[in-house]
């Protein structure tokens, strides 16, 4: 079974775009994870939806953090 069945291909090459682009500024700190998470709140807010409380952008770019959490 094909992964990823629900995104179309230029969302998965928007998605890979991003993630050249975050990994040639920060190395490759930030996971596709995170890259998903902060595009996901972006697109909430742009759609005036709820903001998500604690975020915290901080936490993507610290390399002791194990995960990153939206609350």
């Amino acid at each position: 079974m094909p992964q990823n069945q629900g995104l179309q291909q230029s969302a998965l090459d928007l998605i890979e775009s991003i993630r050249d682009a975050v990994h040639r500024r920060c190395g490759a700190t930030v996971s596709c994870a995170d890259i998903l998470a902060v595009a996901t709140a972006h697109a909430v807010n742009q759609a005036d939806g709820p903001p998500a409380p604690g975020w915290a952008v901080s936490t993507l770019l610290r390399s002791d953090a194990d995960i990153t959490t939206l609350m």
